[in-house]
């Protein structure tokens, strides 16, 4: 379900003029330091987790909740907590990712969860959990519930462009 998930977002996102890399093509996974090392090392502008839940409705965007650690020293932060610089862009990629799901017609909601490898990673990072919408559990697997929810994202993502230092 989320690397179809997946594909219909790398494809509204490409529509809208961004570069995309998907972490895995296949059912093949990856540890989740693995994962945050990839998107570290690309330098990329945002990361995004995409998830599925039979349980709810609607979507929930997420942010990192950082542990409470030690003070970074300089440019060097703790792998735990390597997204404290870009935190704030990430609030504000959530929140406009729930703006257009609500828009969209999906009940979502922002908040902060202790995630891996949200907290790893050096650049603003979400995830976004997609729970069925009122048909149930099918809209999962539904090709248009999925597309209406990437749509939503990469309108949200169009939104805060400038934000993230990309160029239209």
């Amino acid at each position: 379900v989320t690397l179809g998930f997946a594909r219909l977002l790398r494809h509204e996102l490409e529509t809208r003029g961004f570069a995309v890399t998907l972490l895995r093509e296949g059912d093949t996974g990856s540890t989740l330091d693995q994962r945050a090392t990839a998107a570290n090392v690309a330098h990329a502008a945002i990361y995004i987790s995409l998830h599925a839940v039979s349980q709810g409705s609607g979507a929930r965007v997420y942010t990192a909740l950082l542990p409470v650690e030690g003070s970074s020293n300089g440019v060097f932060h703790p792998w735990n907590a390597a997204q404290e610089p870009a935190l704030p862009v990430s609030r504000v990629v959530a929140a406009a990712i729930a703006a257009e799901m609500q828009k969209g017609e999906f009940p979502s909601q922002a908040s902060s969860a202790s995630l891996r490898p949200l907290n790893n990673v050096s650049m603003p990072a979400v995830a976004v959990e997609l729970a069925p919408g009122e048909n149930g559990i099918a809209d999962l697997t539904s090709a248009n519930y999925q597309q209406r929810a990437a749509a939503a994202i990469a309108d949200g993502l169009v939104s805060v462009r400038d934000r993230l230092g990309m160029q239209p």
